[in-house]
């Protein structure tokens, strides 16, 4: 805990030729602009999100959202859906997540984000929603690990897997 409270505020006890060690807060704060602020914002809020800060997490997670590179983005949506969901607000987690499968196509194994959103839209009560993310998955990686969650979670809403 103590790590996470370090990179988010910097070194107060030492410093570098004289100079204090910031932290990512501040560069995020500072430099939320450009994409080195951006991608500190990104580590601001998950590092938040470590110590179960989560509203303050959001803000951060909301300026890495305009950050150019996809993965910055694809992480920073990803953060909103986990604090949506934190605070039981499902439909909105689910928007957050299939976001982020949207923007890391391509760029990651987006399959992962896919199902957080199946899991958030089953957990709205979307069973419509859920079922068309778990097989996509399912089509996608029929023999791989996150294809059996797809699969458990198609079974539990009542429907066949074919």
């Amino acid at each position: 805990m103590r790590d996470f409270a370090r990179a988010l505020d910097g070194v107060t006890d030492r410093t570098v030729r004289g100079e204090q060690i910031v932290g990512l807060k501040y560069i995020a704060d500072t430099y939320s602009n450009v994409e080195p602020g951006k991608v500190a914002a990104l580590l601001a809020g998950q590092a938040l999100v470590n110590l179960d800060k989560y509203q303050d997490a959001q803000r951060y997670f909301d300026i890495a959202t305009s950050a150019d590179a996809g993965l910055i983005q694809a992480g920073a949506y990803a953060g909103l859906g986990a604090i949506a969901s934190q605070a039981n607000n499902f439909a909105e987690a689910a928007k957050q997540y299939e976001q982020a499968a949207t923007i890391a196509k391509g760029l990651i194994e987006d399959e992962q984000y896919q199902l957080y959103a199946a899991m958030m839209y089953e957990k709205a009560g979307n069973k419509e929603q859920a079922i068309k993310f778990y097989r996509a998955i399912v089509a996608q990686n029929e023999f791989a690990d996150i294809a059996n969650e797809a699969k458990a979670g198609i079974i539990r809403l009542g429907e066949n897997i074919q």
